[in-house]
């Protein structure tokens, strides 16, 4: 099989977006999540806060967290598709300096809607 960009399956997309989200939580590196972050609102949580942020305020908000919680790794545990939609999501684990913390991620048409760091 010749692999061509734009004949890329959509299945081998969703791989390297998924690799390059892991890559980027394990490493705490924001410029590479925000490049997922949907344009026009994210539904974020970072422990017990909870709003509904556009991308510039979701990317500082992240960057504190990560300012706060340097990455060690981060661990899928879990992907997939969601039935009947085209919602994707991505469950992990991030071990940080001090802590270690479940994420959740959904993402629909390759854009982050939400994510839950608990």
């Amino acid at each position: 099989m010749v692999w061509t960009l734009g004949a890329t399956p959509l299945v081998w997309r969703k791989r390297v977006q998924h690799n390059n989200l892991i890559s980027a939580f394990a490493k705490g590196n924001v410029e590479v999540i925000a490049t997922y972050l949907d344009t026009e609102e994210i539904d974020l949580t970072i422990l017990a806060v909870e709003d509904v942020f556009d991308k510039a305020a979701a990317k500082k908000q992240l960057m504190a967290f990560f300012k706060r919680y340097p990455a060690v790794s981060f661990e899928s545990m879990h992907e997939g598709q969601s039935k009947g939609t085209k919602a994707q999501y991505l469950i992990g684990t991030l071990r940080t300096e001090s802590r270690v913390f479940k994420v959740n991620i959904a993402l629909k048409n390759g854009l982050i809607q939400s994510i839950i760091i608990s």
